[in-house]
């Protein structure tokens, strides 16, 4: 019976939309035995699983009952118009009973009144995930521990896996019913608190709950997967909710789980020989330096009648040293110089700096190539002697006038590079790669806006380049700039350097240099969101390097983790930078239990582990602003405001950078005993930025940490 007031007694009146609607029903055993269970009593809507209770025991002649449940409207989206309401007893056949042809009792339903308006503009999008390494969106396997279809048996627990995502911008913050279906009758059926955007359900979700719940024949059986099956959450796609397929079940064992085996990475042949070559030194911007004044790290231009200087730096890139060899230097194909050396200790650089060329007193006017060749009459076995030469061509012009600085972008040019930008930050399509967006060159025209939006700095003045590539390019990149490496390893070493390698692939992006160049790489194989912040994360090492660069080469926990809490700041300096620009709101999130646990999720993990750089800089940038004296006013304006504004998080951002090399150490160590304190902080303040009107306004997922998490 159905009625929109409590303890009615009729069934068949229409209920109406705009009050409560409970739901009564009843069941007894007619038979001589006992019901003692397991077994299953649901309610459908049309075909739709409402909910499932447990059955009881009931003895012979007794019945159960339950009235008033109110929860239908919770469980699905009830529109006007007659609908089927299904009752269904023991729906998996689990108890043995004399008649099992009345388990089943059904009702037209009337409905009346008015729906709800449909919610539009940025909604959530739940949808079925295939994860990295699993074959489907929905496995099935006879083998506990896979993620890939396996053999099936009637007479062997089949363990079914599902994985779901939610790819809108906004969280689904409620109960995302999940169901699973064999034949159309559902045997799992799960309830996820909440979805935050942008997250993922894989893990943790395997089930074998068709051990003993179903007399399975063997054959072909259609299982369909299925999120929030009553369409209680308005998603932007209510289409792609759900996914089938079908498998075959034989009979007796299946055979032995076979792993399978991975072919483990393997680097480049080990050297045994010595290897010299042209050595690209950070500060300088070629192996070869031609100059008109001594004491330059760079080639300068040449005019006519100026002195010519020269600097070159050769690298043992090897584990092996060498004995002496000598470097020819060639002006317009004519040998002008001979170097020499004693030899070359491995991983070292070997250079000779602000020297004159014999013979060449100064610049003429015109074209010209300077050339050195190393080791020209091959003193040295070497593990490659295809690398020993480095050549550059200069023009002597009358006179030389140096390029003005780039103009700061204009208004206009900032609002083309930053259009769209809402959209583009809820798209979840990988940059790069299968199914990507291709919107790589429109990312990196953000990232140079936000970088003047947040310095005042012309990104293209900068020795600094951005490479962006889908996954395969990125892995890559990583082989080809481990080379030297693999090259200087010892045989002990290699093992280690393998392991760095490869360890670098699963990261979203780092900072290298190449010359006189910051190399700024990301796997763009992920949104333009994730992607656009991992590029604003690395640019603020880059900017470190450019302001400080004696900062840079220490490598301890301390410095690394300076380094990390650097960027962690500049990512909220360019994300308020731009939000402030656009005069949007672009990082709010609602004031809702889901977002407050994974505050202290994220704060958890920090806490979890001080010994790993970014953890550790995280809360030693909260302990900046709290507890260092010369940047108190930072603390006074985060506590009576709760989070710094743009100005104030680009000051602690420099503060950061600012801090001697020799200072790096003791400073953070200092700090460690109010690293608690600062967790402690940290929770509290990135609680209280939750909105209670955020709504529809909701930030990206991948800008939640410098939205709330950062002072």
């Amino acid at each position: 019976m159905v009625a929109n007031a409590t303890e009615a007694s009729r069934s068949g009146d229409p209920v109406d939309l705009g009050g409560p609607i409970y739901i009564n029903w009843a069941y007894g055993n007619d038979g001589t035995e006992q019901v003692v269970g397991p077994y299953f009593v649901d309610i459908y809507l049309d075909g739709v699983l409402v909910k499932r209770w447990n059955g009881a025991q009931i003895r012979p002649g007794f019945f159960i009952d339950v009235t008033d449940w109110a929860d239908l409207l919770d469980r699905v989206s009830l529109s006007p118009g007659t609908h089927e309401l299904r009752f269904v007893l023991d729906p998996l056949d689990q108890v043995s009973e004399t008649d099992e042809t009345d388990n089943t009792y059904s009702i037209d339903l009337l409905v009346t009144g008015a729906s709800a308006p449909l919610p539009t503009g940025r909604l959530p999008d739940l949808r079925p995930l295939t994860p990295e390494g699993w074959s489907a969106p929905l496995v099935a396997t006879s083998y506990p521990t896979a993620v890939t279809h396996g053999p099936l048996s009637t007479e062997v627990t089949t363990y079914l896996l599902y994985a779901l995502e939610n790819a809108g911008p906004v969280s689904a913050l409620g109960d995302v019913r999940v169901q699973v279906s064999l034949d159309g009758v559902v045997v799992i059926e799960d309830v996820w608190r909440s979805l935050r955007s942008g997250s993922r359900i894989a893990e943790g979700s395997r089930s074998d709950e068709l051990r003993g719940l179903l007399d399975l024949e063997p054959g072909v059986h259609t299982i369909e997967f299925t999120i929030d099956p009553g369409n209680v959450i308005a998603e932007s796609d209510e289409t792609n909710n759900t996914y089938t397929a079908e498998f075959v079940w034989e009979t007796g064992p299946v055979a032995l789980e076979r792993p399978l085996l991975a072919t483990p990475p393997s680097g480049p042949p080990h050297i045994t020989l010595p290897n010299l070559k042209p050595d690209w030194q950070f500060g300088t911007d070629r192996p070869l330096i031609v100059a008109s004044q001594s004491g330059s790290e760079r080639s300068t231009r040449l005019t006519r009648g100026d002195d010519i200087f020269f600097s070159a730096y050769v690298l043992n890139e090897s584990w092996v040293d060498t004995g002496p060899f000598e470097v020819a230097l060639y002006y317009d194909d004519v040998l002008v110089s001979t170097l020499r050396s004693d030899g070359a200790r491995a991983g070292f650089v070997n250079f000779w700096a602000d020297r004159r060329m014999d013979g060449v007193p100064t610049a003429t006017r015109g074209t010209h190539t300077m050339r050195f060749v190393i080791d020209p009459t091959n003193q040295v076995d070497e593990s490659d002697e295809s690398d020993n030469t480095f050549e550059i061509t200069f023009e002597v012009p009358p006179g030389f006038t140096a390029p003005p600085p780039s103009d700061p972008p204009t208004t206009s040019e900032l609002d083309a590079s930053l259009d769209g930008l809402r959209d583009l930050l809820d798209d979840p399509r990988p940059v790069l790669g299968e199914g990507g967006s291709g919107a790589a060159s429109t990312l990196l025209e953000a990232a140079a806006a936000g970088y003047f939006l947040a310095t005042g700095r012309v990104l293209a003045d900068d020795p600094i380049d951005t490479m962006l590539f889908d996954k395969p390019g990125f892995h890559a990149a990583i082989d080809a700039g481990h080379l030297d490496n693999f090259a200087r390893a010892t045989p002990q070493e290699y093992a280690s350097v393998l392991e760095a390698r490869e360890a670098l692939k699963s990261i979203p992006g780092f900072k290298t240099v190449a010359g006189n160049r910051i190399v700024i790489l990301v796997d763009a194989s992920r949104p333009f969101a994730d992607s656009l912040n991992t590029v604003a994360h690395e640019l603020g090492h880059a900017l470190q390097a450019i302001v400080n660069p004696d900062q840079t080469d220490p490598s301890s926990v301390a410095f690394d983790a300076v380094h990390e809490a650097q960027a962690q700041v500049f990512e909220r300096v360019f994300w308020l930078a731009i939000q402030d620009y656009l005069g949007t709101d672009l990082m709010a999130y609602p004031a809702h239990e889901t977002f407050s646990g994974h505050i202290d999720f994220v704060v958890d993990r920090w806490e979890a582990d001080l010994t790993e750089e970014h953890n550790l800089g995280y809360l030693l940038a909260w302990t900046a602003v709290l507890v260092d004296v010369s940047i108190s006013h930072l603390g006074d304006a985060l506590q009576s405001e709760r989070g710094l504004d743009l100005a104030q998080t680009k000051e602690l951002y420099d503060h950061l950078v600012g801090l001697d090399v020799s200072t790096v150490v003791d400073y953070v160590d200092a700090r460690r005993e109010f690293l608690d304190s600062a967790a402690d902080w940290a929770r509290v303040i990135a609680k209280e930025r939750l909105d209670e009107d955020a709504g529809q306004n909701e930030g990206s997922s991948d800008t939640f940490t410098p939205a709330l998490l950062m002072p």
